[in-house]
Protein backbone atom coordinates (compact mmCIF):
# COMPACT_ATOMS: atom_id res chain seq x y z
CA UNK A 1 0.00 0.00 0.00
CA UNK A 2 1.12 3.54 -0.87
CA UNK A 3 1.40 6.47 1.42
CA UNK A 4 0.60 9.39 0.37
CA UNK A 5 2.85 12.14 -0.09
CA UNK A 6 2.21 14.84 2.45
CA UNK A 7 3.55 18.49 0.76
CA UNK A 8 6.69 19.87 1.60
CA UNK A 9 4.90 22.70 3.71
CA UNK A 10 2.74 20.53 5.33
CA UNK A 11 5.21 18.43 7.01
CA UNK A 12 7.61 21.22 7.94
CA UNK A 13 4.67 23.11 10.08
CA UNK A 14 4.18 20.21 12.65
CA UNK A 15 3.02 21.48 16.11
CA UNK A 16 2.82 19.50 19.26
CA UNK A 17 0.60 21.82 22.04
CA UNK A 18 0.65 24.91 19.90
CA UNK A 19 4.36 25.51 19.39
CA UNK A 20 5.77 24.13 16.13
CA UNK A 21 8.79 21.73 15.84
CA UNK A 22 10.40 22.90 12.85
CA UNK A 23 10.08 26.20 10.51
CA UNK A 24 10.41 26.50 7.02
CA UNK A 25 13.30 29.36 5.96
CA UNK A 26 10.57 32.30 5.74
CA UNK A 27 8.75 31.26 9.24
CA UNK A 28 12.25 31.30 10.88
CA UNK A 29 12.72 34.48 9.86
CA UNK A 30 9.40 35.51 10.71
CA UNK A 31 10.16 33.67 14.32
CA UNK A 32 12.70 35.70 14.90
CA UNK A 33 12.25 38.58 13.35
CA UNK A 34 15.49 38.47 11.15
CA UNK A 35 16.09 38.98 7.35
CA UNK A 36 16.29 36.10 4.89
CA UNK A 37 20.11 36.79 4.35
CA UNK A 38 20.97 37.20 7.73
CA UNK A 39 19.59 33.99 8.32
CA UNK A 40 21.09 32.45 5.51
CA UNK A 41 24.46 34.28 6.83
CA UNK A 42 24.17 32.53 10.25
CA UNK A 43 23.46 29.47 8.35
CA UNK A 44 26.70 29.69 6.16
CA UNK A 45 28.91 30.17 9.35
CA UNK A 46 27.66 27.34 10.93
CA UNK A 47 26.00 29.33 13.77
CA UNK A 48 22.45 28.25 12.84
CA UNK A 49 21.63 24.48 11.83
CA UNK A 50 19.57 23.72 9.20
CA UNK A 51 17.79 19.65 8.75
CA UNK A 52 17.17 18.43 5.50
CA UNK A 53 14.36 16.39 4.14
CA UNK A 54 14.29 15.92 0.48
CA UNK A 55 14.11 19.56 -0.79
CA UNK A 56 12.74 21.00 2.56
CA UNK A 57 14.95 22.96 4.35
CA UNK A 58 13.96 23.32 8.04
CA UNK A 59 15.22 25.09 11.33
CA UNK A 60 14.25 23.12 14.50
CA UNK A 61 12.40 25.24 17.09
CA UNK A 62 14.57 24.12 19.79
CA UNK A 63 18.14 25.04 17.20
CA UNK A 64 16.53 28.70 17.26
CA UNK A 65 16.12 29.15 20.97
CA UNK A 66 19.78 28.14 21.34
CA UNK A 67 20.98 30.31 19.03
CA UNK A 68 18.80 33.48 20.77
CA UNK A 69 19.75 31.99 24.21
CA UNK A 70 24.28 32.18 23.27
CA UNK A 71 23.52 35.68 22.07
CA UNK A 72 24.47 38.21 24.69
CA UNK A 73 22.43 39.98 26.89
CA UNK A 74 22.77 43.76 26.56
CA UNK A 75 24.88 45.83 28.71
CA UNK A 76 23.48 48.60 30.75
CA UNK A 77 24.51 51.12 29.20
CA UNK A 78 22.59 49.57 25.64
CA UNK A 79 18.97 50.31 27.76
Amino acid sequence: MNTPQIPCSKQAGSELSGWKLAYRIPEACAAIGYKRSKLYELIKAGRLAIRKDGACTVILRTELERYLNSLPAPTQAAT
